[in-house]
């Protein structure tokens, strides 16, 4: 240990020694043996020795120095620790090589991260891993060129032959047009690689897509993954199916050059997905069930279909077999059968089903249809067959509405009776029967109606029954009129 703080230098023996400077200008050198050498507070000189294990200039500004011609030293791969070196000088008495690595100047200046080489001419200096020349820095009289990587910032004197020092490669952000649900190709061409020394080793991928999948000969690739030149081709992107869109995701990468040296900054791929049109599918086909002569609702929920392009009116139903029990309508217009129908109608609830059959054996309809959207990009119409199941309906629990099945009127001579038969007026509903209420609603005006013999007025009832046994009758009041009428009301017992 050097002491007080006067500067001093301080010279070990070929055995394993300690030096340790003091806050004065040191110069340390070990003896040939396993030596570590500690610089103080000053700004110290510490000789190069690859015996050594550990170099530690301590505080401010300290240098390497190589003495001797035709060294070699290589920083990226001796095993001496050395830290708070600031500078190199690899003068010594002419040719000397040194080798660096962006790491290791970070480790040789933890404070300013930067270190500075002297030379003279016959000296070279190479260092790996892509650099970007700065502008030349000046620094106590003394020119050198600056180079930067990241962090770690290189001055080398201008004299010592630079031209093993890795340039960074560059290249250009760009556009990959993609297609919906189909795989796209990379090539090697599309990372533009350019580097005025070396040759194109290869892709660094730095930050994956955020959509869709990024492949390497169908395995996924993950952040960081360096994939060789060769390889390139094999580098695929599939979107998300059914995905598409203009900037639809983008991922980031590095070119590698064949010295190992990356891109200093990365660049970006916009991967542009053209959509086209898929053919409609069948989402839901539930069927339907309806009771004798009535109708079904077809919602949603029954029929839907399940395509990613187009929705509601644009998807058009066609019936391309009817059902032949029954028909299906718009609500609103039982009377006008449909044969097309879109998807919107189906979700407002505009489609029914009608039963239109009186055979109680027939328990099933149904109707074979076809969906399509615009047919673009060759989109095929999807088919089906919506199947209807038929509830039998009992007439004795379940009361139909009445009718009138048979009123063909009557024909009687001026002033005389006439009988009103089963033949003449009859009703069809098919629960009551005989049981069937007329009401009598406006009576004849020339003429009277009556019921065994008894005249019946506005508001007077007769049955089924009563014409079935011949008591109603109408007589003509003899006047000189041709025509004559009455109107009624038919009604069952209102049950259910």
């Amino acid at each position: 240990t050097l002491l007080g703080t006067a500067a001093r230098n301080g010279t070990g023996n070929a055995k394993a020694n300690i030096i340790t400077g003091n806050a004065g200008k040191n110069v340390l050198a070990g003896g040939g043996g396993k030596d570590r050498l500690v610089g103080g507070s000053g700004n110290d000189t510490l000789i190069y020795d690859p015996l050594d294990v550990k170099v530690d200039g301590g505080l401010h500004t300290d240098l390497l120095r190589v003495l001797g011609t035709g060294i070699n030293v290589d920083l990226t791969t001796i095993a001496v620790i050395y830290a708070g070196i600031e500078a190199i000088d690899i003068t010594g008495t002419g040719d000397n090589t040194l080798v660096l690595s962006p790491t290791k100047i970070l480790a040789l200046s933890t404070t300013s991260n930067t270190v500075r080489v002297a030379g003279n001419t016959g000296d070279i200096i190479t260092v790996t891993d892509g650099w970007v020349q700065g502008a030349d820095v000046v620094f106590l009289t003394q020119t050198y060129a600056q180079y930067i990587r990241g962090t770690a910032k290189l001055l080398v004197d201008l004299d010592i032959d630079r031209s093993t020092i890795n340039m960074a490669p560059t290249s250009a952000d760009f556009a990959a047009a993609a297609t919906e649900d189909t795989l796209f190709n990379f090539t090697s061409t599309d990372f533009a690689f350019t580097d005025d020394v070396n040759g194109f080793a290869g892709v660094r991928i730095d930050a994956l897509p955020a959509a869709g999948s990024l492949t390497l000969g169908g395995a996924e690739v993950i952040a960081g993954q360096i994939i060789d030149v060769a390889d390139l081709d094999m580098l695929e992107f599939t979107p998300a199916l059914n995905a598409s869109g203009d900037a639809y995701t983008v991922f980031t990468f590095s070119v590698k050059d064949d010295a190992e040296g990356f891109s200093v900054a990365p660049n970006t791929v916009t991967v542009n997905v053209t959509a086209v049109n898929d053919s409609p599918v069948i989402a839901v086909n539930t069927g339907a069930t309806v009771d004798e002569d009535s109708f079904v609702t077809i919602t949603a929920a029954k029929l839907n279909e399940g395509d990613p392009d187009n929705s509601g009116a644009e998807l058009v139903y066609t019936v391309d077999a009817g059902p032949t029990n029954g028909f299906l309508h718009f609500i609103g217009f039982p009377d006008d059968p449909i044969t097309t129908f879109t998807q919107d109608d189906i979700n407002a609830n505009r489609v029914r089903y009608q039963h239109a059959n009186t055979d109680d054996t027939i328990i099933s309809d149904g109707f074979d249809f076809s969906l399509a959207d615009d047919g673009l990009d060759g989109s095929t119409a999807a088919t089906g067959t919506f199947l209807i199941s038929i509830s039998p309906v009992d007439d004795l629990l379940v009361n139909d509405p009445p009718v009138v099945l048979t009123n063909k009127g009557l024909t009687v001579t001026d002033g005389d009776m006439g009988t009103i038969t089963v033949a003449l007026l009859n009703e069809g509903d098919p629960d009551d029967g005989s049981d069937m209420i007329y009401t009598v609603t406006t009576a004849p005006s020339n003429g009277t109606l009556r019921r065994d013999g008894v005249a019946l007025s506005d508001g007077d009832p007769f049955t089924q029954l009563d014409i079935n046994q011949n008591r109603i009758t109408y007589l003509h009041n003899g006047d000189a009129t041709s025509t004559d009428n009455f109107t009624f009301e038919l009604a069952d017992g209102g049950e259910n």
